[in-house]
């Protein structure tokens, strides 16, 4: 019997996607790379080191640690300076999670998104629905791996197979 639900919170909570993949175009550019969107949009909620190892590749470039975390907080200021502000919740989200919580469910938050930028685009009234968030801060291992899914069931007291 299913007990909880998981949400990703860019494209799924909020309609965001289109200003993150504007943030990370804009940041790329600034290192020298026209990324397209579709290749980002490939990646959404799970832009890491190797993801743009392969585009920085793939202009027989080399990138490491230190500089995709400097890629990364660039992408966070562009997105928080210029789009953060645009952010809103899909219509529907709101009657969705009553629903949701009207028939039992636990809700969890799961996403790649740092919890400074969360805290800033994410509506109190949808946070206060959710039973358990996890950040890509907060995990060792973001996404596409199942270490932030595991550690939100484990938030709610549940396993994998609910």
């Amino acid at each position: 019997m299913i007990r909880s639900v998981l949400f990703d919170m860019d494209g799924v909570i909020l309609d965001s996607m289109p200003y993150h993949v504007r943030a990370w175009q804009e940041a790329l550019v600034e290192q020298g790379f026209s990324v397209s969107a579709e290749l980002l949009y490939l990646h959404e909620g799970a832009i890491d080191l190797n993801t743009v190892a392969a585009v920085f590749q793939g202009n027989n470039r080399l990138i490491d640690a230190d500089m995709f975390h400097g890629i990364l907080m660039r992408q966070m200021e562009i997105f928080a300076v210029r789009y953060q502000s645009m952010i809103k919740p899909f219509p529907e989200v709101l009657h969705i999670l009553k629903r949701l919580r009207e028939a039992g469910m636990q809700l969890a938050l799961v996403t790649s998104s740092h919890a400074e930028i969360l805290n800033k685009v994410l509506p109190t009234e949808i946070k206060g629905r959710m039973d358990y968030i996890v950040t890509g801060d907060k995990v060792k291992r973001r996404k596409p791996s199942p270490d932030p899914f595991l550690t939100a069931l484990s938030g709610l007291g549940q396993g994998p197979e609910t």
